[in-house]
Protein backbone atom coordinates (compact mmCIF):
# COMPACT_ATOMS: atom_id res chain seq x y z
CA UNK A 1 0.00 0.00 0.00
CA UNK A 2 1.44 3.52 -1.01
CA UNK A 3 1.19 7.16 0.84
CA UNK A 4 -1.47 7.49 -0.78
CA UNK A 5 -3.97 4.53 -0.47
CA UNK A 6 -2.67 4.92 3.23
CA UNK A 7 -3.71 8.23 3.46
CA UNK A 8 -7.10 7.34 1.74
CA UNK A 9 -7.93 4.47 4.01
CA UNK A 10 -7.30 7.07 7.09
CA UNK A 11 -9.59 9.83 5.40
CA UNK A 12 -12.53 6.54 4.43
CA UNK A 13 -11.66 5.68 8.33
CA UNK A 14 -12.13 9.05 9.97
CA UNK A 15 -14.90 8.67 13.11
CA UNK A 16 -15.71 12.41 11.68
CA UNK A 17 -17.83 13.16 8.38
CA UNK A 18 -14.75 14.78 6.03
CA UNK A 19 -15.41 16.14 2.96
CA UNK A 20 -13.26 18.44 -0.10
CA UNK A 21 -15.29 20.60 -1.71
CA UNK A 22 -14.50 22.67 -4.68
CA UNK A 23 -14.93 26.45 -5.60
CA UNK A 24 -17.74 24.67 -8.27
CA UNK A 25 -19.35 23.46 -4.97
CA UNK A 26 -18.58 20.28 -6.04
CA UNK A 27 -17.93 17.25 -3.85
CA UNK A 28 -13.91 16.35 -4.89
CA UNK A 29 -14.02 13.22 -1.75
CA UNK A 30 -15.87 12.25 0.74
CA UNK A 31 -15.50 9.21 3.30
CA UNK A 32 -17.93 7.11 4.68
CA UNK A 33 -18.80 8.86 8.39
CA UNK A 34 -19.70 11.84 5.85
CA UNK A 35 -22.03 10.03 4.02
CA UNK A 36 -23.31 8.26 7.04
CA UNK A 37 -24.50 11.74 8.24
CA UNK A 38 -26.14 12.88 4.92
CA UNK A 39 -28.27 9.34 4.37
CA UNK A 40 -29.20 10.37 8.25
CA UNK A 41 -30.97 13.63 7.44
CA UNK A 42 -35.16 13.49 6.99
CA UNK A 43 -35.79 15.72 3.29
CA UNK A 44 -38.30 17.28 5.36
CA UNK A 45 -36.27 18.91 8.06
CA UNK A 46 -36.89 22.64 9.11
CA UNK A 47 -34.86 24.77 6.51
CA UNK A 48 -33.35 27.62 8.32
CA UNK A 49 -34.19 30.88 8.03
CA UNK A 50 -32.70 32.69 4.68
CA UNK A 51 -31.92 29.75 3.28
CA UNK A 52 -32.95 30.70 -0.29
CA UNK A 53 -30.28 29.99 -2.75
CA UNK A 54 -30.45 27.50 -5.08
CA UNK A 55 -28.21 25.15 -3.46
CA UNK A 56 -30.94 23.64 -1.70
CA UNK A 57 -32.53 22.65 -5.15
CA UNK A 58 -30.52 20.20 -5.70
CA UNK A 59 -28.41 18.51 -2.46
CA UNK A 60 -29.83 17.13 0.83
CA UNK A 61 -29.63 19.76 3.62
CA UNK A 62 -27.32 19.00 5.82
CA UNK A 63 -24.51 18.91 2.73
CA UNK A 64 -26.81 22.22 1.31
CA UNK A 65 -25.34 24.30 4.81
CA UNK A 66 -22.35 22.95 4.50
CA UNK A 67 -22.01 23.93 0.82
CA UNK A 68 -22.90 27.47 2.24
CA UNK A 69 -20.22 27.70 4.60
CA UNK A 70 -17.79 26.67 1.84
CA UNK A 71 -18.71 29.03 -0.59
CA UNK A 72 -17.98 32.19 2.37
CA UNK A 73 -14.71 30.18 2.97
CA UNK A 74 -13.80 30.01 -0.57
CA UNK A 75 -14.53 33.66 -0.97
CA UNK A 76 -13.16 34.60 2.33
CA UNK A 77 -10.35 32.51 2.81
CA UNK A 78 -11.47 32.50 6.08
CA UNK A 79 -12.42 29.31 8.33
CA UNK A 80 -15.43 28.94 9.84
CA UNK A 81 -15.11 27.05 12.81
CA UNK A 82 -17.78 24.68 15.13
CA UNK A 83 -20.73 26.14 13.74
CA UNK A 84 -23.90 23.91 15.48
CA UNK A 85 -26.48 22.75 13.06
CA UNK A 86 -30.16 21.50 14.35
CA UNK A 87 -31.69 18.94 12.02
CA UNK A 88 -33.74 16.32 11.97
CA UNK A 89 -32.91 12.42 11.38
CA UNK A 90 -35.01 10.21 9.04
CA UNK A 91 -36.73 8.88 12.37
CA UNK A 92 -37.89 12.26 13.10
CA UNK A 93 -36.14 13.06 16.06
CA UNK A 94 -33.48 15.71 16.60
CA UNK A 95 -30.30 15.67 15.71
CA UNK A 96 -27.07 18.53 16.25
CA UNK A 97 -24.02 18.59 14.26
CA UNK A 98 -20.88 20.73 14.82
CA UNK A 99 -19.58 21.82 11.50
CA UNK A 100 -15.88 23.28 10.40
CA UNK A 101 -14.98 24.62 7.18
CA UNK A 102 -11.33 25.52 6.12
CA UNK A 103 -9.04 26.01 2.79
CA UNK A 104 -7.56 23.04 2.26
CA UNK A 105 -5.47 23.10 -1.04
CA UNK A 106 -4.11 26.73 -2.45
CA UNK A 107 -3.50 25.29 -5.75
CA UNK A 108 -7.46 24.01 -6.40
CA UNK A 109 -8.57 26.57 -3.99
CA UNK A 110 -10.50 23.85 -2.03
CA UNK A 111 -11.96 23.46 0.86
CA UNK A 112 -12.48 20.64 3.75
CA UNK A 113 -15.23 20.30 5.44
CA UNK A 114 -15.59 18.29 8.84
CA UNK A 115 -18.65 16.94 10.02
CA UNK A 116 -19.20 15.94 13.75
CA UNK A 117 -22.55 14.54 15.60
CA UNK A 118 -23.09 16.61 19.01
CA UNK A 119 -26.12 15.49 19.66
CA UNK A 120 -25.09 13.40 22.83
CA UNK A 121 -23.26 16.81 23.61
CA UNK A 122 -26.25 19.07 23.65
CA UNK A 123 -28.69 16.62 25.50
CA UNK A 124 -26.02 17.01 28.07
CA UNK A 125 -26.12 20.69 27.95
CA UNK A 126 -29.96 20.55 28.15
CA UNK A 127 -30.07 18.25 31.09
CA UNK A 128 -27.72 20.23 32.83
CA UNK A 129 -29.79 23.59 31.91
CA UNK A 130 -32.76 21.79 32.86
CA UNK A 131 -31.36 20.53 36.40
CA UNK A 132 -30.19 24.33 37.04
CA UNK A 133 -33.74 25.62 36.25
CA UNK A 134 -35.13 22.87 38.85
CA UNK A 135 -32.29 24.09 41.58
CA UNK A 136 -32.90 27.75 41.07
CA UNK A 137 -37.14 26.90 41.51
CA UNK A 138 -36.36 24.85 44.88
CA UNK A 139 -33.94 28.04 45.69
CA UNK A 140 -36.65 30.31 44.60
CA UNK A 141 -39.34 28.38 46.79
CA UNK A 142 -36.96 28.00 49.87
CA UNK A 143 -36.35 31.51 49.93
CA UNK A 144 -39.73 31.98 49.96
CA UNK A 145 -40.86 30.00 52.60
CA UNK A 146 -37.90 31.74 54.54
CA UNK A 147 -39.39 35.16 54.15
CA UNK A 148 -42.49 34.06 55.08
CA UNK A 149 -41.04 32.52 58.21
CA UNK A 150 -38.95 35.84 58.84
CA UNK A 151 -42.55 37.70 58.43
CA UNK A 152 -44.34 35.30 61.02
CA UNK A 153 -41.01 35.10 63.61
CA UNK A 154 -40.72 39.50 63.53
CA UNK A 155 -44.43 39.39 63.87
CA UNK A 156 -44.74 36.80 66.83
CA UNK A 157 -41.54 38.52 68.85
CA UNK A 158 -43.06 42.20 68.24
CA UNK A 159 -46.38 41.09 69.07
CA UNK A 160 -46.05 38.90 72.50
CA UNK A 161 -42.66 39.04 73.83
CA UNK A 162 -42.55 42.60 73.23
CA UNK A 163 -45.84 43.07 74.35
CA UNK A 164 -44.61 41.24 78.01
CA UNK A 165 -41.47 43.05 77.94
CA UNK A 166 -43.03 46.78 77.57
CA UNK A 167 -45.75 45.50 80.28
CA UNK A 168 -42.96 44.35 82.95
CA UNK A 169 -41.25 48.08 81.86
CA UNK A 170 -44.77 49.64 83.49
CA UNK A 171 -44.97 47.42 86.42
CA UNK A 172 -41.73 48.37 87.28
CA UNK A 173 -42.40 52.13 86.94
CA UNK A 174 -45.78 52.10 88.45
CA UNK A 175 -43.41 49.59 91.44
CA UNK A 176 -41.04 52.49 91.70
CA UNK A 177 -42.96 55.19 92.10
CA UNK A 178 -44.73 53.47 94.74
CA UNK A 179 -41.77 52.13 96.95
CA UNK A 180 -39.63 54.96 96.65
CA UNK A 181 -39.72 55.97 99.76
CA UNK A 182 -39.55 53.31 101.60
CA UNK A 183 -36.47 50.85 100.04
CA UNK A 184 -32.93 52.00 100.93
CA UNK A 185 -30.31 53.19 98.01
CA UNK A 186 -28.70 49.40 97.74
CA UNK A 187 -32.10 48.45 96.91
CA UNK A 188 -33.09 51.33 94.54
CA UNK A 189 -29.30 50.57 92.85
CA UNK A 190 -30.61 46.75 91.76
CA UNK A 191 -34.26 48.24 90.67
CA UNK A 192 -32.44 50.72 88.60
CA UNK A 193 -29.94 48.17 87.07
CA UNK A 194 -33.23 45.72 86.46
CA UNK A 195 -34.84 48.99 84.71
CA UNK A 196 -31.65 49.12 82.73
CA UNK A 197 -31.26 45.63 81.32
CA UNK A 198 -34.87 45.67 81.14
CA UNK A 199 -34.83 48.52 78.44
CA UNK A 200 -31.85 46.91 77.26
CA UNK A 201 -33.72 43.82 76.12
CA UNK A 202 -36.77 45.63 74.68
CA UNK A 203 -34.00 47.32 72.58
CA UNK A 204 -32.53 44.16 71.23
CA UNK A 205 -36.18 42.21 70.82
CA UNK A 206 -37.20 45.08 68.57
CA UNK A 207 -33.61 44.85 66.56
CA UNK A 208 -34.24 41.52 66.18
CA UNK A 209 -37.95 41.52 64.86
CA UNK A 210 -36.32 44.61 62.44
CA UNK A 211 -33.94 42.21 60.74
CA UNK A 212 -36.06 39.47 60.40
CA UNK A 213 -38.53 41.56 59.10
CA UNK A 214 -38.66 45.60 58.64
CA UNK A 215 -41.75 46.79 59.47
CA UNK A 216 -41.66 49.72 56.68
CA UNK A 217 -41.36 47.31 54.18
CA UNK A 218 -44.74 46.05 53.76
CA UNK A 219 -46.21 49.86 55.02
CA UNK A 220 -44.47 52.10 53.20
CA UNK A 221 -43.30 50.14 50.39
CA UNK A 222 -40.06 49.78 48.87
CA UNK A 223 -38.43 53.19 47.98
CA UNK A 224 -38.67 54.30 51.14
CA UNK A 225 -37.67 51.26 52.51
CA UNK A 226 -34.44 51.30 50.90
CA UNK A 227 -34.01 54.96 51.93
CA UNK A 228 -34.64 54.10 55.67
CA UNK A 229 -32.31 51.26 55.28
CA UNK A 230 -29.50 52.99 53.79
CA UNK A 231 -29.71 56.28 56.34
CA UNK A 232 -30.13 53.72 59.04
CA UNK A 233 -26.95 51.98 57.89
CA UNK A 234 -25.72 55.15 57.59
CA UNK A 235 -26.06 56.36 61.14
CA UNK A 236 -24.44 53.19 62.50
CA UNK A 237 -21.60 53.40 60.35
CA UNK A 238 -21.00 57.01 59.85
CA UNK A 239 -20.72 57.60 55.96
CA UNK A 240 -22.79 59.95 54.77
CA UNK A 241 -25.61 58.88 52.54
CA UNK A 242 -27.39 61.03 49.33
CA UNK A 243 -30.47 59.74 48.10
CA UNK A 244 -32.44 61.11 45.36
CA UNK A 245 -35.78 59.59 43.96
CA UNK A 246 -38.05 60.61 40.84
CA UNK A 247 -40.78 58.73 42.00
CA UNK A 248 -42.44 58.60 45.17
CA UNK A 249 -43.25 54.32 45.18
CA UNK A 250 -43.21 51.60 42.80
CA UNK A 251 -45.88 49.27 42.81
CA UNK A 252 -44.68 45.54 43.35
CA UNK A 253 -45.77 42.03 44.50
CA UNK A 254 -44.59 41.12 47.98
CA UNK A 255 -42.12 38.13 46.59
CA UNK A 256 -40.70 40.84 44.13
CA UNK A 257 -40.47 43.51 46.65
CA UNK A 258 -38.93 41.53 49.20
CA UNK A 259 -36.48 39.72 46.74
CA UNK A 260 -35.44 43.87 45.50
CA UNK A 261 -34.96 44.49 49.31
CA UNK A 262 -32.56 41.54 50.36
CA UNK A 263 -30.54 42.23 46.82
CA UNK A 264 -29.78 45.74 47.97
CA UNK A 265 -29.32 44.79 51.71
CA UNK A 266 -27.02 42.70 50.51
CA UNK A 267 -24.78 45.39 48.25
CA UNK A 268 -25.21 47.82 51.41
CA UNK A 269 -23.81 45.41 53.72
CA UNK A 270 -20.93 44.95 51.05
CA UNK A 271 -20.22 48.82 51.20
CA UNK A 272 -19.92 48.61 55.07
CA UNK A 273 -18.00 45.85 55.29
CA UNK A 274 -15.46 45.91 52.24
CA UNK A 275 -15.66 49.31 50.36
CA UNK A 276 -14.26 51.70 53.09
CA UNK A 277 -15.86 54.22 51.59
CA UNK A 278 -17.47 57.52 53.49
CA UNK A 279 -20.12 59.04 51.17
CA UNK A 280 -22.76 56.88 49.16
CA UNK A 281 -25.39 57.74 46.44
CA UNK A 282 -28.36 56.24 45.49
CA UNK A 283 -30.46 57.12 42.95
CA UNK A 284 -34.06 55.11 42.39
CA UNK A 285 -35.88 56.12 39.29
CA UNK A 286 -38.55 55.18 37.12
CA UNK A 287 -38.24 54.43 33.66
CA UNK A 288 -41.07 53.38 31.24
CA UNK A 289 -41.64 49.89 32.26
CA UNK A 290 -38.68 49.52 34.11
CA UNK A 291 -36.81 50.69 38.10
CA UNK A 292 -33.49 51.79 37.65
CA UNK A 293 -31.56 52.06 40.67
CA UNK A 294 -27.93 53.57 40.73
CA UNK A 295 -25.60 52.99 43.68
CA UNK A 296 -22.02 54.75 43.78
CA UNK A 297 -19.51 54.72 46.79
CA UNK A 298 -16.60 56.42 46.83
CA UNK A 299 -14.31 53.58 48.44
CA UNK A 300 -11.69 51.77 47.26
CA UNK A 301 -13.52 50.02 44.46
CA UNK A 302 -14.10 46.25 43.78
CA UNK A 303 -11.29 43.72 41.93
CA UNK A 304 -12.83 41.78 39.08
CA UNK A 305 -11.25 38.64 40.90
CA UNK A 306 -13.63 39.17 43.56
CA UNK A 307 -16.48 40.21 41.48
CA UNK A 308 -16.15 36.69 39.28
CA UNK A 309 -14.74 34.67 42.44
CA UNK A 310 -17.01 31.40 42.81
CA UNK A 311 -16.00 32.52 46.93
CA UNK A 312 -18.08 35.22 46.99
CA UNK A 313 -21.13 33.95 47.87
CA UNK A 314 -22.75 37.35 48.79
CA UNK A 315 -22.50 38.70 45.40
CA UNK A 316 -24.12 35.08 43.89
CA UNK A 317 -26.67 35.54 46.31
CA UNK A 318 -27.08 38.83 44.64
CA UNK A 319 -26.89 37.13 41.22
CA UNK A 320 -29.41 34.38 41.99
CA UNK A 321 -31.49 37.42 42.83
CA UNK A 322 -31.50 39.41 40.54
CA UNK A 323 -32.34 36.27 37.85
CA UNK A 324 -35.47 35.99 40.00
CA UNK A 325 -36.36 39.23 39.28
CA UNK A 326 -35.55 39.28 35.49
CA UNK A 327 -33.41 42.13 35.73
CA UNK A 328 -30.07 43.24 34.93
CA UNK A 329 -26.74 44.27 36.84
CA UNK A 330 -23.75 45.77 36.12
CA UNK A 331 -20.78 47.22 37.89
CA UNK A 332 -18.69 49.85 36.75
CA UNK A 333 -15.16 48.74 37.97
CA UNK A 334 -12.36 51.62 38.85
CA UNK A 335 -10.09 49.91 41.83
CA UNK A 336 -9.56 52.58 44.08
CA UNK A 337 -11.98 54.98 42.45
CA UNK A 338 -14.90 53.53 44.73
CA UNK A 339 -17.62 50.90 42.87
CA UNK A 340 -20.74 51.99 40.22
CA UNK A 341 -23.63 49.32 40.38
CA UNK A 342 -26.59 49.87 37.86
CA UNK A 343 -29.71 47.52 38.35
CA UNK A 344 -32.38 47.63 36.45
CA UNK A 345 -35.37 45.31 37.39
CA UNK A 346 -38.76 45.40 35.09
CA UNK A 347 -42.31 46.87 37.22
Amino acid sequence: MNNEQRLTAIFDTLPIGAAVITPDLEILDINKQFKKFIKEINSKSVIPKNFNDEILLNNNLLLSVIKLQAKSVIETSIAIEDVEIHLMNNEKKSIWFSVSVSPFCSDLNCVIAIVSEISYKKQIEQDIKNTNNQLRKVSDYIEFVREEERKKIALWIHDDIGQVFTGLKMDLTSLEMKLDQLIDQDAKKRFDTMQRELDGSIIRIRKIAYNLRPPFLDHFGICNALEFQLNDLSERSGFKVFVTKNVKEIELTDERKTTLFRLMQELFINIIRHSKANEVELEIKKVGTDLLIYLHDNGIGISKSTLNSPKSFGLMAIKERIRALKGTINYLINEGEGTKINIKVPI
